[in-house]
């Protein structure tokens, strides 16, 4: 998959959360993007075109023994996964 200068793609980090990107550079099967105001090296494999083809590899969540015992299938963590930290 190629982007181009400038274009948005999206990223998973720590196999929680997607997270918008701007292509800075690209250079063989690597990419430079801003995250955040930081600049990242990555390979194109790690890159998504839409936000949805990202979340198709977050991994799925087990129910956690809080959420069997009250009944809800939500982590105190589900909230992060769909939040970018840096508001792109």
């Amino acid at each position: 998959m190629t982007f181009k200068v400038g274009e948005k793609a999206y990223i998973v980090e720590n196999h929680s959360y997607v997270t918008p990107v701007v292509i800075l550079r690209s250079y063989g099967d690597f990419y430079t993007v801003a995250a955040g105001g930081a600049g990242i090296n990555l390979r194109a494999s790690r890159l998504f075109k839409t936000r949805e083809d990202a979340e198709r590899t977050l991994p799925g969540r087990k129910k956690t023994v809080a959420s069997k015992a009250y009944g809800s299938s939500e982590t105190p963590y589900d909230y992060m996964d769909y939040h970018s930290p840096y508001g792109l």
